[in-house]
C-alpha cells in the first residue's frame, strides 16, 4: 500500500511539472511524455528581391555575413549555367545545415519558386526582403559603380519591366520591405497591415550600394 501511495505522489508531481493533469499509462510501453519541445525553424533561406543597385549587397554585409552564407550570380560570371549552379549551391548549403541569403534580383515568382521549393525540402524558414526603389535612383547609384560591377542600363530597365513584388502565397513565412533613406541607412518594414507600426531604421554608416 505504501508503494502505491508513493507511485500516486510521483504521478501527481509529474503532472504538475508538465503544467497540466496527466495520467501515466498502466503499460509502460504506452508511455509518451506530454512535454513536446517546440522545434523552431533554425535553418533559413532569405531571398532578396529588387532592382540592381537597390542596396541588396550592402544590406547583406550589414546584417547577415556572420549568420548566413551568400549565394549570388554575380559571383558566377564564368559559369555557363548560373541558375543550375545556384540551385546546386543552395541544396548543398541547406543540406549542411547552413542558412543562406540569395542575393539576386529574383524579379518574378517563377524565379523565386525554384528557390522556395528547395528550402521546403529541408523544412527551412523562408524569408523575403523586397527592396523598394525607383528605377531612376537605382540608375544613379549604378552609374557610381566601377568596372564589371556596373550594370548596363538596358539590364536595369529589363529587370524593372518584369519585377513583381513577392507575396506570402509563394511560400514565404515572413516578408519585409526595405528602403534606402540616405546616409547609409535603411528602413525595414514588415509587410502586412498588422505590422505597419514595426518599421525600424538600420545603418552601417556607409553609402556603398
Amino acid at each position: 500500500m505504501r508503494s502505491l501511495g508513493l507511485l500516486s505522489l510521483i504521478r501527481r508531481d509529474f503532472a504538475l511539472i508538465c503544467g497540466k493533469f496527466w495520467t501515466m499509462p498502466e503499460n509502460a510501453s504506452d508511455f509518451s511524455s506530454p512535454l513536446k519541445p517546440s522545434s523552431p525553424k533554425s535553418l533559413e533561406l532569405i531571398i532578396f528581391v529588387g532592382l540592381q543597385a537597390s542596396g541588396k549587397s550592402t544590406f547583406y554585409r550589414m546584417h547577415f555575413t556572420e549568420s548566413h552564407e551568400l549565394i549570388s550570380k554575380d559571383l558566377m560570371r564564368n559559369n555557363k549555367n548560373r541558375e543550375r549552379r545556384q540551385q546546386q549551391l543552395l541544396t548543398e548549403m541547406l543540406e549542411a545545415g547552413r542558412s543562406v541569403v540569395v542575393d539576386n534580383t529574383n524579379p518574378t515568382a517563377a524565379d523565386r519558386v525554384r528557390l522556395i521549393a528547395i528550402a521546403q525540402r529541408f523544412d527551412a524558414r523562408i524569408t523575403g526582403y523586397w527592396f523598394e526603389s525607383e528605377v531612376r535612383a537605382c540608375r544613379d547609384r549604378n552609374l557610381q559603380r566601377k568596372g564589371k560591377a556596373r550594370v548596363p542600363d538596358v539590364g536595369l530597365y529589363a529587370t524593372a519591366k518584369k519585377l513583381v513584388q513577392p507575396t506570402a502565397t509563394e511560400g514565404f513565412h515572413q516578408l519585409y520591405g526595405v528602403r534606402i533613406i540616405g546616409d547609409g541607412k535603411f528602413e525595414v518594414q514588415p509587410k502586412g497591415e498588422e505590422n505597419k507600426s514595426e518599421a525600424r531604421e538600420v545603418s552601417d554608416g556607409s553609402e556603398s550600394f
